[in-house]
Formats: C-alpha cells, structure tokens, sequence
C-alpha cells in the first residue's frame, strides 16, 4: 500500500488476514498523491512490485522494489544519466503494466515503455 505523502508499506497475509502493521516499508516517500503498485514476477520467484508516482516536478517516476522486501529499492527512473529514463507528465491513478517484459505507464503526452535495453 502505498498513500499519499507516505511509504510504500507492505503487509503480511495470513490465513486471509493482513497483519495489523507493515512488515516493512520503503524509505521513499510520495510527495504528494500515493501509487497504486503492481506485481510481476517469474513464477512464484523474482518478485518485483512496481509503482509510478508524481515527482515535485509534475512528471512522472517509475519505481521496482523487491517484492519479498520494499525496503530493498532495486530500480528508480530518475538514476540514469541524462534523464534517459524520465517520464512524461503524470497521470493521477497509472499503473503499470507488465507484459512480455516490459513496463508500460501512460501518461499525459505519451506511453511510456520501459526494459532492457538492447
């Protein structure tokens, strides 16, 4: 769960319960409305919960955590050179779609499409 102006918090499940407080939770914060995340994964290993959120600069920022623990931030789209990786302007309730390998985020002006590079 990930609210607005907050941390992305994850929760245990048990016997259909969730825990009454996360197990753990990212140190990156929102700032501003939350995300709603996503999941991908390689069966039931390689777990990656992924979350789009406004940055203060109106755009938007794609985010991978590991899904067995959303302190452990493997992947944002502002860490590579040049802004290579920076997204169009926001769009309020993305979510990012998973398919064949790829991340997929509308935004305002454009679909963004993330990967391995070739």
């Amino acid at each position: 769960f990930w609210g607005q102006s907050d941390v992305l918090k994850q929760f245990s499940l048990t016997s259909g319960l969730l825990s009454a407080s996360p197990v753990t939770t990212s140190i990156t914060s929102s700032t501003g409305f939350g995300s709603t995340p996503s999941i991908s994964s390689n069966g039931a290993t390689a777990g990656i919960v992924w979350s789009a959120y406004q940055s203060a600069s109106q755009s938007m920022v794609l985010f991978a955590f590991d899904a067995t623990n959303v302190a452990n931030k493997l992947y944002d789209s502002t860490q590579a050179a040049n802004n290579r990786d920076g997204g169009g302007r926001w769009v309020k309730f993305a979510v990012p779609t998973v398919a064949n390998g790829k991340v997929y985020v509308g935004t305002q002006t454009e679909l963004d499409v993330y990967g391995l590079l070739p």
